[in-house]
């Protein structure tokens, strides 16, 4: 077996603590961020674990609220649980396997939002068209779920057709 010359090993060395380094640096937030809400990392890429949508439609006094375009992402990091266009579609994209609830996208919202739309309001909440009894914030999101809020509203639930392959 032939011995690596004393340079190569040292060059090897800080390489592989380069790579080592570089790929922490990947997958945690950016200096002055928090990594964390409810146990929700912001890192610098979606997980592959767990990868499924839901969507959210909000109604307050008949009117649509918007949920912000890139709620969860921002400029070096993105929160397991994020929005990408104004949609409503929330994409739970994780390393892990775990329960995510509406409470948690929107703590994400306030979060990279700094508002929240209901924040101290009473709303009636609806899964599937389905009324929801209790705290809309304790709704787990699920595949291909349509959850639908209202405050001083009276729309009626649509389901929500997901785009193909989504």
């Amino acid at each position: 077996m032939a011995k690596l010359p004393v340079g190569n090993m040292v060059a090897f060395v800080v390489l592989a603590g380069i790579v080592i380094l570089t790929g922490a640096a990947l997958f945690s937030a950016p200096k002055g961020v928090s990594n964390d809400v409810n146990g929700i990392q912001c890192q610098s890429m979606e997980g592959a674990v767990m990868h499924i949508h839901a969507h959210l439609d909000i109604f307050v006094n008949n009117e649509r609220v918007d949920v912000p375009v890139n709620t969860g992402i921002l400029q070096s990091c993105l929160y397991w649980l994020h929005t990408h266009d104004s949609t409503g579609i929330m994409h739970i994209e994780a390393p892990v396997a775990r329960t995510f609830t509406l409470g948690d996208f929107f703590a994400i919202w306030g979060r990279t939002w700094g508002t929240n739309p209901l924040a101290g309001q009473t709303a009636t909440a609806y899964v599937n068209g389905q009324i929801f009894e209790g705290d809309y914030r304790t709704i787990v999101l699920a595949a291909h779920q349509s959850i639908t809020l209202e405050v001083n509203s009276n729309k009626t639930p649509e389901l929500y057709a997901f785009p193909p392959g989504l």
